[in-house]
């Protein structure tokens, strides 16, 4: 992978990168579908019980001072879910710009990649979206192959100096 330049546009996914909402979004669905779960989530006590991934606030700090170009880029369901992220970063001094995806959409339909913008998500799915697009897809998780950080903190390893 290229390094990652002061230049570089870089959007950082929310749910499963920042925060652990995502598993238990997935465990708290069950058998049923989209449809039917999403309106049932209270997202005021999902965002306020969820739990940090691996120091992302301190590393979302740290990143927002190294970088220039830093966004965060979440798909949402609802207006709710929307303020309640926002109120989750701007509360713990995250003053980075955000970009809400309806969810229906890629996140590659909102913002158009280029080479130099980076997507940190733990979808593989948007990862390969946004590659084919153009840009440059990184996979959050814990399974290390190429292309793949477990930790925000990577992101600034893999900058350059």
């Amino acid at each position: 992978m290229k390094k990652i330049n002061k230049n570089s546009y870089i959007f950082i996914d929310f749910d499963g990168v920042i925060l652990d909402t995502e598993v238990r979004l997935e465990y708290m669905k069950g058998d049923r579908t989209w449809e039917e779960f999403s309106p049932t989530v209270d997202w005021t006590k999902l965002i306020k019980e969820a739990e940090e991934i691996e120091s992302s606030i301190e590393n979302l700090k740290e990143i927002e001072k190294t970088y220039k170009n830093v966004f965060i880029l979440s798909k949402v369901h609802t207006i709710h879910e929307m303020k309640e992220k926002l109120g989750f970063l701007r509360n713990n001094n995250i003053n980075i710009p955000v970009h809400f995806v309806p969810y229906s959409s890629n996140k590659s339909d909102v913002v158009i990649p280029k080479n130099n913008y980076y997507l940190i998500d733990d979808q593989e799915i948007n990862v390969i979206d946004w590659n084919h697009k153009g840009g440059v897809g990184i996979h959050f998780s814990e399974i290390k192959k190429d292309n793949t950080i477990s930790s925000l903190k990577e992101l600034l390893s893999k900058g350059e100096k």
